[in-house]
């Protein structure tokens, strides 16, 4: 059975949405595929927090394409539930599952998939395939030089990427 792709990004998204608590109102955001900012991996990576230990943590909506090089598969995910507390985010996705994301430079960035994305699409999701991600860019790693990211959507090419400005994702 063929699923619609663009469905099952936005249902995710939708659920991260209602996951995720507006600052300070207590109610729950809808999903804006507006909100998402467009970049790129090699830009997060370019762009990230100049420190050498210790953790940045952030909240940033991004979009990006990217090459699947390594489909998603079971790991511990622990980092995420704690991450959304420290930030005051809510409860977190299920998320168990993590995935490599190939940048147009070559770049590879580990990244952790919620687990509704992972049961609905796995027959979609092949290495070698691009992609148009939505992802929650929670943290940049400086100890491993890393993003910490969670995909909450994707879209199989073919694709529209949301006609937005480019950001290079810094503050």
């Amino acid at each position: 059975m063929h699923h619609n792709p663009r469905r099952f990004a936005l249902c995710s998204i939708t659920v991260l949405a209602l996951a995720l608590l507006a600052a300070g109102s207590g109610q729950p955001q809808e999903f804006d595929e507006g909100s998402y900012v467009v970049t790129d991996l090699d830009t997060i990576y370019e762009s990230a927090p100049k420190i050498d230990e210790g953790m940045d943590l952030f909240f940033k909506k991004v979009q990006f394409v990217a090459t699947i090089e390594q489909a998603p598969k079971e790991c511990v995910a622990v980092i995420i539930s704690r991450v959304f507390k420290i930030l005051g985010l809510g409860e977190a996705p299920a998320v168990n599952h993590c995935m490599k994301l190939r940048s147009p430079n070559g770049r590879v960035a580990s990244v952790y998939v919620e687990d509704v994305l992972v049961k609905t699409a796995s027959d979609e999701l092949s290495e070698g395939q691009r992609i148009l991600v939505y992802a929650a860019y929670l943290w940049y790693n400086g100890v491993t030089q890393q993003p910490g990211m969670l995909v909450t959507g994707f879209i199989e090419e073919p694709y529209e990427p949301a006609d937005q400005k480019r950001d290079n994702t810094g503050d």
